[in-house]
């Protein structure tokens, strides 16, 4: 989760070096020194970038003036749109890992992925514990990026089946979960609470990890409302106009300023001009009473309320729905 709000402007230095005479700096040199001790073969291919291989799979490293990324290339045959989706679903399950995709240069049918791990790293002692959890990690990313499209193809195919518009990931996605991983980013003191009213830095942070032709979309984003409830503040954040069943107008979140817990609320777009309010938990998903009414000040009602019905309980990692009765 660090690494997810690393490049936020209000989070100044980094943690304390080992002093000088401990501390060996490192370089490119060392950096083959460690492949060879991890036992891997490393081949320098130009200025400040190593390449190894592991079971078969090229890795690429590159260090300059303290910047160390890991990375790793792969081609998939599928679509820009579901290469994407693919990608958002990894970055929001793995967030240290960084995943772009390009067109193939010689097959249209082909998407070039990459997968990085970014970080400032000066020392040997900085690297080399972590070094074998990074490899692992872009491992892993690679196995929940070939899932995650598996997913997505499975799912659009049944949705083209069912006459139903597909879900706008590139809206939903930050919306159900990067805003909550903003929250508890701060919760965990990775990120000041300044960090949660800074509107054009979160629509950057959002933009940033959406394709290109859909960043337009979330320059509709807004912060509506702060409010304090003694130790509680609630923020309010407007989302770009929902098209899609359930994409959500508003997101609340209501911190326990001193405990550092909070509670993420939703007004979603429901069938036949309805509302629903939901919630959002980790990986589970609830919505509750279904409304007329898009109404901001009646959703706030609603969130301070004790009577919430529960309706609908959604396992979000096996797409799973469970009614409540």
């Amino acid at each position: 989760m660090a690494l997810v709000m690393l490049a936020y402007g209000y989070v100044k230095g980094r943690k304390a070096q080992q002093s000088a005479s401990k501390a060996i700096p490192l370089n490119l040199e060392i950096l083959e020194k460690i492949l060879r001790a991890e036992g891997y073969y490393p081949q320098k291919m130009y200025d400040n970038t190593i390449m190894f291989k592991r079971q078969g799979e090229a890795y690429v490293i590159s260090y300059n003036k303290s910047k160390f990324t890991l990375r790793h290339d792969f081609p998939i045959e599928t679509d820009s749109i579901n290469a994407h989706l693919a990608a958002m679903w990894v970055m929001e399950k793995l967030v240290m890992v960084k995943v772009w995709v390009q067109k193939n240069d010689e097959d249209p049918n082909l998407q070039d992925i990459t997968l990085s791990i970014e970080n400032l790293i000066d020392t040997v002692d900085a690297l080399t514990p972590f070094f074998a959890i990074y490899v692992q990690i872009i491992e892993t990313a690679k196995k929940r990026y070939l899932h995650g499209l598996s997913l997505i193809h499975q799912r659009v195919a049944e949705e083209q089946a069912d006459n139903e518009p597909p879900r706008r990931n590139e809206v939903y996605i930050p919306a159900f979960y990067w805003l909550p991983q903003l929250v508890q980013a701060y919760c965990g003191g990775e990120v000041p609470i300044e960090a949660l009213t800074d509107e054009a830095w979160i629509r950057n942070r959002i933009q940033s990890r959406l394709a290109e032709e859909d960043r337009s979309l979330w320059e509709s984003f807004r912060i509506e409302r702060v409010e304090r409830y003694g130790d509680y503040k609630l923020y309010i954040y407007r989302f770009p106009e929902p098209q899609v069943v359930p994409e959500a107008k508003y997101g609340a979140v209501l911190l326990n300023t001193t405990a550092k817990t909070f509670d993420y609320y939703t007004l979603e777009l429901s069938y036949n001009g309805k509302w629903v309010y939901g919630s959002m938990q980790g990986e589970v998903h609830r919505n509750y009473a279904e409304v007329d009414t898009d109404d901001l000040d009646k959703f706030i009602e609603w969130i301070f309320s004790h009577d919430k019905q529960l309706a609908y309980i959604t396992d979000c990692v096996n797409c799973k729905t469970t009614s409540v009765n």
